[in-house]
């Protein structure tokens, strides 16, 4: 009897090998099917979570900065001739406005609360455009012309147009706020400012400057949201006057009463 022979004409014998090898693909890609299915979820979740995240603190964000410039653009819009006028009530109200709009404009342009601004006009000059120093600093903000020479060049202006107004404000801002940027600190930026270790000066400087700030914060408590600065004296009332005031308000009575003596 012949004997079969499957290997040759009877079909071919299945290879082991081969379909071990198959299986083992085909498993090894479902696996990395499933694990990519896996990662892809949770980044899913991860990239859902990151982006309800990223909401908030945007969110976050632009309400704070938002807060900032409704807080800024009340500042910077105040009226300084209340408290200009406050300060030296026999100012003329003409040279006292041009002063306050020049210290709102550039205290906005350099940043610098125009309360600062003031009190340092105020210890500098007292508000007296023309005065100059025996060290030859000039105008409202006691600018010394000799030192920089550089700014005067890119206004665009002489040394004698230091002593104009807009000129001055604008110069004596811009050298503070590049004094505080170098020091970050408010008294260094003072003492660099008068230019030596003066530590009245720094001392009325603050003291006037932060009991304005204060003042003002009460003021606006009192009239819901007005603009900071606007009230007159007389809205402030006697009894808000401050040691610092009542202490100067008594130096110029004794001065004007000494001057009346002389002159009898």
């Amino acid at each position: 009897m012949p004997t079969e022979n499957h290997g040759t004409h009877g079909g071919q014998v299945p290879n082991m090998k081969t379909n071990k090898w198959r299986d083992r693909i085909l498993g090894f890609l479902i696996s990395i099917f499933f694990l990519t299915a896996m990662s892809s979820t949770a980044m899913v979740f991860d990239l859902k979570r990151s982006w309800k995240e990223e909401i908030a603190i945007r969110y976050a964000a632009q309400v704070q900065a938002r807060e900032w410039k409704e807080a800024y653009e009340r500042v910077s819009s105040m009226d300084a001739m209340p408290i200009i006028m406050r300060l030296q009530p026999r100012l003329d109200p003409d040279l006292a406005r041009q002063i306050s709009d020049a210290i709102r404009v550039y205290s906005n342009e350099y940043k610098l609360p125009p309360e600062l601004v003031i009190h340092i006009i105020d210890r500098e000059s007292r508000f007296r455009p023309m005065v100059r120093s025996s060290a030859g600093a000039v105008g409202l903000m006691q600018i010394m012309v000799k030192s920089h020479r550089d700014k005067l060049k890119e206004m665009g202006i002489k040394p004698e147009e230091a002593y104009h107004i807009d000129n001055n404000v604008k110069l004596g801002c811009w050298i503070f706020r590049e004094y505080f940027d170098r020091d970050k600190d408010i008294k260094k930026a003072l003492l660099r400012y008068v230019g030596g270790n003066h530590e009245k000066y720094v001392e009325d400087i603050l003291i006037g400057f932060t009991n304005e700030a204060i003042i003002g914060v009460k003021i606006e408590r009192k009239e819901n949201g007005e603009e900071l600065g606007r009230a007159t004296e007389g809205e402030r009332g006697p009894e808000a006057q401050t040691v610092y005031e009542r202490k100067r308000e008594s130096k110029e009575k004794a001065v004007t009463s000494k001057s009346d003596g002389q002159s009898g």
